[in-house]
């Protein structure tokens, strides 16, 4: 009898990290990011009459791959926002509202400081024809778009030495989200970077808040959350407060937009990205 109860407590201490979240672990590169932070901590707070009060955390330092696959087994991290697709969509619980309203597929280049901008670049086209090649993270959704389209990517597992891979000429575009840009060239002020002026890729993609699939108490809390900060208007003012200026400062709607196809995702996913995002996008049927 003694051991039985011994088992059912030992029971109840493994569940109960699903049922009221004490601690939620946020990935690091996730929680030291100024938007993604204050997102996160707003909906957490907006969920406390229903789940209880919750302290962020943040993971130790890792690589997107590895977090994704830590988080969705259940391996030390609560919470990745990460870029969509059907792989992850399928390995893990989304939850689907774009944390950044769809910026994520508005990408312009980092180039190195000595190179000119791609004026004389109009169309997809002349892109390939130039051979642009475009540096990308092994594990992330936009190598594949940016490969369906017929672009050469260089890739590295490791998102710093795509940096120093840019600046040691391996490839010419080092596409960011508009939402990177500033922050990663004002963390790098030793190295010749620059941001190219003339072109924009958009595509639709976006930023998703993921959950491992055996943690449905924290995706229904982050979903509970996000419909309130969505009823309240704190969705959009903290939207605005990170984005409004980005979007000036860089003159995205001035720029040549070219377009890029992604069915990598589901329709949930798109239909998510209509709604609440910054473009509506069709994807043509297969």
């Amino acid at each position: 009898m003694r051991a039985l109860c011994i088992l059912l407590v030992m029971l109840l201490a493994l569940n109960s990290r699903y049922v009221v979240a004490t601690e939620v672990i946020l990935w690091k590169r996730n929680f030291d990011m100024p938007y993604i932070h204050a997102a996160v901590t707003n909906i957490l707070t907006l969920s406390e009459e229903k789940y209880g009060k919750a302290t962020l955390k943040s993971s130790m330092q890792i690589e997107q791959g590895r977090a994704f696959a830590d988080m969705a087994n259940d391996r030390g991290i609560d919470i990745v926002v990460a870029g969509i697709d059907l792989k992850r969509e399928s390995q893990a619980k989304p939850i689907y509202v774009p944390f950044e309203r769809g910026v994520l597929g508005f990408r312009i280049c980092f180039i190195h400081a000595n190179k000119p901008s791609f004026t004389d670049i109009k169309t997809l086209d002349d892109l390939k024809e130039q051979k642009v090649r475009f540096g990308m993270g092994s594990h992330w959704p936009d190598k594949s778009i940016f490969e369906r389209q017929g672009f050469k990517t260089v890739n590295s597992p490791k998102y710093e030495n795509l940096f120093k891979m840019l600046m040691n000429d391996r490839f010419d575009c080092f596409a960011r989200s508009v939402g990177e840009v500033s922050r990663e060239m004002a963390e790098r002020p030793e190295m010749p970077l620059k941001v190219e002026e003339n072109l924009v890729f958009v595509y639709p993609f976006g930023l998703f808040a993921f959950v491992s699939n055996n943690n449905p108490q924290l995706q229904e809390r982050l979903t509970y959350g996000l419909n309130k900060a969505l009823e309240n208007g704190s969705f959009l003012e903290i939207f605005n407060t990170y984005f409004q200026e980005l979007m000036q400062t860089h003159g995205i709607y001035s720029r040549k937009r070219l377009f890029l196809e992604n069915a990598d995702m589901s329709k949930e996913a798109l239909r998510a990205i209509n709604q609440y995002g910054l473009a509506d996008f069709v994807v043509a049927e297969q």
